[in-house]
């Protein structure tokens, strides 16, 4: 998962990271790739359909 995350990093159009070694922390990659989503894109105009389920346990 994080390697996907580094990934989608890439493509949020986030500005590389200058640290220590080249190395980002899965950390500040993941804050900001919050910082950068954007929620109003979808990936179709009608939205997305999202289901939920509720198991009792």
């Amino acid at each position: 998962m994080l390697e996907e995350l580094r990934e989608r990093y890439g493509q949020a159009g986030v500005d590389e990271l200058e640290e220590e070694g080249h190395c980002t922390s899965d950390k500040n990659i993941i804050e900001r790739l919050v910082k950068n989503y954007k929620s109003f894109k979808t990936p179709s105009e009608n939205g997305v359909i999202v289901w939920i389920e509720v198991s009792e346990s």
